[in-house]
């Protein structure tokens, strides 16, 4: 989402909540900063209920400070990696996780993974928690789950094209090239397949 890196600090804290004690902070909407290192979050233990949407999150371990959190709220960051839902786990009280519009929520395995590791959720993401679901998964098996986003790409339907229906495939993306002749593309096709 965005290249430089963005930290929450004390003063943005401070002056979203007209509070000058971290530890007393129970709400915080930080919806929309372009925030990718909430590490200060760590020393927030009363925090409740947390808004993170529209940011550039990709960890999730500073939450591990906020034991007290019962909702949180992640859409469209950049958390590409499932595993870090494990960083939740800690959090007894959590019950309203959103982390959709991430580029882990894409992933074939999301909500039984998430489910696993986060046994006390009511709601994840749009979606109330079923009975159901929770005994699914209870039983999934985590071993083999890929976590990364980019790793689950191997599972898409245009990977069982051969290897030169991909180069085609991706020509078709680059374009002819500008002027007249084949074009750029279509040399850097030719010379990565001799």
């Amino acid at each position: 989402m965005g290249g430089e890196t963005r930290s929450l600090t004390h003063d943005m804290v401070f002056a979203r909540t007209k509070c000058n004690r971290l530890d007393l902070i129970r709400n915080l909407n930080l919806w929309g900063n372009n925030l990718n290192d909430i590490s200060i979050l760590q020393g927030m233990p009363n925090l409740e209920v947390l808004s993170l949407s529209v940011n550039n999150v990709t960890s999730l371990e500073p939450l591990r400070g906020c034991p007290r959190l019962t909702e949180l709220y992640l859409r469209k960051n950049d958390v590409s990696d499932l595993a870090e839902v494990q960083h939740l786990a800690a959090l007894p009280n959590l019950r309203v996780l959103w982390l959709n519009d991430n580029p882990c929520s894409d992933l074939r395995h999301y909500r039984p993974y998430v489910l696993h590791h986060l046994t006390g959720l009511r709601k994840l993401d749009s979606q109330d928690v079923t009975d159901e679901e929770r005994r699914e998964a209870a039983g999934f098996s985590v071993d083999e789950v890929q976590t990364r986003a980019f790793d689950d790409y191997v599972e898409l339907p245009s990977q069982s094209l051969s290897r030169n229906e991909q180069d085609l495939d991706y020509q078709d993306d680059l374009g002819p090239g500008p002027g007249p002749g084949p074009g750029p593309g279509r040399h850097g096709r030719e010379a990565l397949h001799p």
